[in-house]
């Protein structure tokens, strides 16, 4: 299912008017909250509101393209195939901690 969303392309003028209006809040925000509150508490307002903004802009990005190869990315491919041989190993007949066990005959 994730592979079929990921082919499903993300609607461009949809993604370009949430960057519009992550744009947009980052100016029209801090004027208004500034102009409504304390100067101090202000400050505190604007920036969590507008980190909270970035971010839910960023999470959006990052959901819209699942698959890329980033560097913060997990490595799914190869935890998939060390999965696939751990299966295949102990199938066969091998498990892997019988080398500890010592057949010592007194």
């Amino acid at each position: 299912m994730a592979r079929k969303m990921s082919y499903i392309p993300y609607p461009f003028p949809l993604a370009q008017m949430a960057t519009l209006s992550v744009v947009l809040s980052t100016v029209i925000i801090p004027t208004l909250m500034l102009s409504k509150t304390e100067i101090w508490y202000g400050f505190i307002l604007n920036f969590f509101t507008v980190l909270l903004f970035a971010g839910l802009n960023e999470i959006a990005k990052e959901l819209e393209y699942p698959f890329r190869s980033l560097p913060n990315d997990l490595p799914l491919n190869l935890h998939q195939a060390q999965f696939n041989e751990a299966l295949c190993v102990s199938f066969s007949g091998y498990h892997p901690d019988s080398w500890w066990e010592a057949n010592v005959e007194a």
